[in-house]
């Protein structure tokens, strides 16, 4: 199996430095894709693709949700789409001299992604009992909200040894969770207590390991990082791949329970790395 076939830039004596930049000849890549939906719920996507002469990932996604249906009484109806598109790449690549050696990748991502979310009222009227039995509790919701998420993988992988796994993987995932709901609880355990949690909350976190440069993450922009696999006991003349997973995930959901009277909500989330320039591109792979 060749190799990368882009580069080397720079050089040394001992673990001589090895980049490789695009055009990543002799790459390959596999799309991912699932999908499901229920109720008033619909996913949709751009199929993903790996473009090894630009080493760019393009992935797009897009889901909404609605209430529908009467719910009335005890009646309730949710309705729920989730899109999930991914790619995984396969780099083939050699090491210089035997021993230890790192494997960083720089990765710039350009997305573009919105969030809507969409109730006819802030309040919903219930039908549930206020007083339920000992032991037990009564509840009603109305709600709406959507989801999103980033996630990159790498693992290294030695092709003449399929028992060496002498190396660290890394990986970031970043999620967005925006969502309205109001919901009353009453529970009768020991003593009777009620609570109503009512409002709009928005959570966007960011988890990495081995992975640097990565302060922030921009929804609507560019982000640029590097992640790193420190490697072990690797051979000079065997064949290694460092394997990447891209994930992109959009969700979007309503749900009513035990709600008397019109209320209607609808929710769409759409994340776009496949378009008017947006993709995640892999600027360099450096072997050191």
């Amino acid at each position: 199996m060749a190799l990368l076939l882009a580069g080397p830039v720079g050089a040394g004596t001992l673990h001589s430095l090895t980049t490789y930049l695009p055009a990543y000849r002799h790459s390959q890549g596999q799309s991912l894709i699932a999908a499901t939906s229920y109720g008033c719920g619909t996913a949709k996507g751009a199929r993903s693709a790996w473009h090894p002469t630009t080493g760019i990932v393009t992935i797009s996604d897009a889901t909404s949700a609605r209430t529908c249906g009467r719910t009335l009484g005890p009646v309730g109806g949710s309705s729920f789409a989730e899109q999930s598109d991914g790619t995984g790449i396969t780099l083939p690549f050699r090491v210089s001299s035997s021993g230890n050696h790192s494997i960083s990748t720089q990765v710039t991502v350009s997305i573009a992604s919105t969030w809507r979310i969409n109730v006819s009222s802030y309040s919903c009227a219930k039908s549930i009992s206020f007083r339920p039995p000992p032991n037990s509790s009564s509840y009603g919701i109305c709600e709406a909200g959507t989801f999103g998420s980033f996630q990159l993988v790498t693992e290294v992988v030695d092709l003449n040894d399929p028992n060496w796994s002498l190396f660290n993987s890394s990986y970031v995932d970043v999620f967005n969770n925006s969502d309205f709901q109001n919901t009353t609880l009453c529970y009768h355990y020991r003593t009777l207590t009620c609570t109503n949690t009512s409002g709009y909350s928005y959570v966007s976190r960011t988890w990495s390991l081995h992975a640097g440069g990565l302060s922030t993450w921009n929804w609507n922009g560019i982000t640029s990082f590097t992640l790193w696999s420190n490697s072990t006991a690797m051979l000079k003349g065997h064949h290694y791949l460092l394997m990447l997973r891209f994930y992109v995930v959009s969700a979007s959901f309503t749900n009513k329970l035990k709600v008397v009277g019109p209320w209607t909500g609808s929710a769409s989330s759409d994340l776009n790395m496949g378009g008017f320039g947006n993709g995640a591109t892999i600027t360099s792979v450096t072997i050191a």
